[in-house]
């Protein structure tokens, strides 16, 4: 991995400086802006291939469907399976443990003999409608399969890093009645920038359905995981796809870092969802925006907080989730949370640290400041994922350079950096406040004279990356006719 360059304050150690739960300026430097110890820190990489979790994230749960149309779910009747050219009637047709599960009868001599789906399901066409079982049911088929690798596990332990044995990705394809050809056509979209995942899907236990609510008042979302009739899709570039990769698969239960104790992983899967979302409210709607990257962590340490670098982008502290929507936001993960979602969040003072009025909160945002009342640190246990924002509303570059252009035509002016994205930030704003503070025309902004002061006042030595070694063998596989492409285990050093 490439040498990156960062920095730690005297106050914080070998930590990062959100996670001594002090006021930035007030942790960053002494008297003297020199006054900085320097440590060696993780080097990380933005889309998710390190163990501590800067990935990027995804607008929704389900990914986008090749062609449009509403997100669908799995029945678990009428279900076929091709074998040796042959078709059978499929039972019991299920989601398990991640992939597809049933049997079906097959004749050998004079008896029948009931047999398990060949490959976990390829070969199966399903019957899909869509969520709001509003619309017809449409038939797709399970064309190949293969598993993932540990590139999009974040896990901290090799021990974890499972995805070359349980998280199968599969090919499906539509029937496309439209086409003068009548081809099938692969249900997800495959823009690319997954090698391994890229245009497939994975089977879920649940799907996310609007709960019934009055029509003046927007629906909550739930996360439906006991229809004995239905079980979830989600394409790769959907969230519930990222965060079975990333680690959180909702089948496992796995002994806590922290507490030593079992944890079942589907709220941590379900929490997850809502984080990468950006679904402050719990109502499926996200305020992100496609691969905007994030730092991605929980409550148990299986994903670890990454270490502050002093590479762009930094990371600004957001927010927090349970399985049903924002605990805490400190910062929105674009500006700021949009008002109508704050108007429908809000709660009391005494009853959640999210309760802050939307003035107070845009006018800490405005002055380069956390909102009082809402610091993560207050909002107690309910908080299982937590966020870090890499959008670039909030730390568009490193802070020893600047956005600012005066060469171009027109000058390229430069953008705000908020307090928050590291210490080094929290320093040069305390010291010059101005360049955390909106751009305007009487000044604001980022400029060259910002980074020359970060530049004089933060040593910048090269980091050393701590990522655990987790040896991997490599086994080509060959799945339903097709090359299923590799297949990597993980074990530990």
């Amino acid at each position: 991995m490439n040498d990156v360059y960062s920095r730690i304050p005297r106050t914080c150690a070998a930590l990062a400086l959100a996670a001594c739960g002090a006021d930035p300026a007030a942790d960053a430097l002494g008297d003297d802006p020199g006054d900085i110890l320097e440590a060696r820190q993780l080097a990380q990489a933005v889309q998710g291939r390190t163990a501590q979790g800067r990935t990027a994230q995804g607008r929704t749960a389900l990914g986008e469907l090749a062609g449009g149309g509403p997100p669908v779910k799995v029945m678990t009747s009428g279900a076929t399976v091709t074998v040796d050219g042959i078709t059978y009637s499929v039972s019991r047709l299920t989601w398990q443990n991640g992939k597809l599960s049933g049997t079906y009868r097959v004749r050998r001599g004079l008896l029948w003999q009931t047999v398990p789906l060949p490959n976990d399901g390829v070969g199966v066409s399903f019957k899909v409608q869509p969520i709001d079982g509003m619309g017809p049911e449409e038939t797709l088929r399970v064309v190949s399969k293969v598993m993932d690798t540990n590139d999009a596990n974040l896990m901290a332990s090799c021990a974890h890093r499972t995805n070359p044995e349980d998280v199968h990705l599969y090919n499906i394809q539509r029937f496309d009645s439209k086409d003068s050809k009548e081809t099938w056509k692969d249900l997800c979209d495959a823009p690319g920038g997954d090698a391994v995942g890229s245009g497939r899907a994975v089977f879920t236990k649940g799907y996310w359905k609007k709960q019934p609510v009055d029509p003046d008042v927007i629906p909550k979302t739930d996360y439906e995981d006991q229809d004995p009739n239905a079980f979830g899709l989600a394409c790769w570039d959907g969230v519930a796809a990222k965060c079975a990769r990333w680690g959180y698969k909702e089948w496992q239960t796995l002994t806590s870092p922290k507490t030593g104790k079992p944890v079942e992983m589907r709220s941590l899967f379900i929490a997850c969802q809502r984080a990468a979302m950006a679904d402050y409210c719990g109502t499926g709607e996200s305020f992100t925006q496609e691969n905007t990257p994030i730092d991605i962590w929980d409550t148990h340490n299986f994903i670890q907080k990454s270490d502050e670098a002093i590479t762009s982008p930094m990371f600004a502290e957001e927010s927090s989730f349970d399985e049903s929507k924002a605990v805490c936001v400190e910062a929105s993960r674009y500006e700021r949370m949009p008002k109508f979602c704050q108007d429908r969040c809000s709660r009391p003072r005494e009853e959640t640290a999210m309760s802050v009025c939307l003035e107070e909160y845009e006018l800490a945002v405005d002055l380069g400041q956390k909102p009082p009342v809402i610091d993560r640190s207050t909002c107690g246990d309910a908080q299982l994922i937590f966020v870090d924002t890499g959008s670039g509303d909030y730390c568009p570059h490193s802070p020893a350079t600047t956005h600012e252009d005066p060469y171009t035509s027109p000058p390229t002016p430069p953008k705000r950096m908020y307090k928050s994205c590291n210490s080094c930030t929290a320093a040069v704003c305390r010291d010059y406040p101005s360049c955390c503070h909106p751009v305007t025309p009487e000044g604001g902004g980022w400029t060259s004279a910002c980074a020359e002061a970060a530049q004089r006042g933060c040593l910048y030595v090269p980091a050393v990356s701590t990522r655990p070694f987790c040896r991997a063998d490599t086994v080509t596989s060959q799945m339903g006719g097709t090359l299923g492409g590799t297949m990597i285990g993980s074990m530990l050093p």
